[in-house]
């Protein structure tokens, strides 16, 4: 009986003590797995963190490169446009100034013609003496006496070039007087008709002129 029961009591000792060894084991075990489960964490929340800062860098600068960016297109679209209105200023200086040479031209060549006249329908001849033409032109269209002609003074005198098929009538003769010219022109109104007397003009003032002519 008490053999017995000694037996028994060592088997409910060795039973309890492989029962907390087991149980170190597992707590051990479970520790172990909770501290590297853990320090796997701070591991990737390490690394994720890491990740996120080196990400946030590179935004952060890609940001400051486009503003820069930004900023230098900024600056060159103003140079640009300064430098486009600079051009369009100086164009437009340029084309103010040609307009005033060319009205001094005009002007000019208009000075240098004030002493000629056109003379239109008078018959072009061959091997004729122009100055007797415009002799005898203004001899009997103007009605002047011989006196009065023989006073009329001529610098030059020529008929203008004439051009194929030109429907006009014969080319005019263009006539540029020493004096008297005023004299011609305020006798122009005994004109037949199909003869014209004008001032000479520069060409610009000459199609002013003929427009205004068909525009009555």
């Amino acid at each position: 009986m008490n053999s017995k029961t000694r037996s028994g009591g060592a088997n409910s000792v060795s039973g309890t003590d492989e029962g907390s060894v087991e149980n170190m084991i597992k707590s051990l075990v479970k520790k172990v797995d909770t501290l590297v489960t853990k320090d796997n964490l701070k591991s990737l929340e390490t690394k994720f963190d890491t990740g996120i800062q080196r990400i946030e860098t590179s935004v952060e600068s890609l940001k400051s490169e486009v503003r820069e960016v930004k900023d230098m297109s900024n600056e060159l679209q103003k140079s640009l446009e300064f430098e486009r209105n600079r051009v369009d200023k100086a164009l437009e200086e340029i084309s103010k100034k040609n307009a005033e040479l060319e009205e001094k031209l005009i002007l000019l060549e208009k000075h240098d013609r004030k002493y000629n006249i056109l003379i239109y329908g008078v018959e072009k001849k061959q091997n004729e003496d122009i100055s007797k033409v415009v002799y005898n032109f203004f001899a009997e269209q103007l009605e002047l006496d011989e006196e009065i002609l023989l006073s009329v003074r001529f610098a030059n005198l020529h008929r203008l070039r004439s051009y194929e098929n030109d429907k006009r009538g014969p080319p005019a003769i263009l006539v540029k007087f020493i004096h008297y010219r005023d004299l011609i022109m305020g006798n122009s109104y005994k004109l037949q008709s199909g003869f014209r007397i004008l001032s000479d003009l520069p060409v610009v003032m000459k199609k002013e002129r003929k427009t205004c002519h068909h525009s009555l």
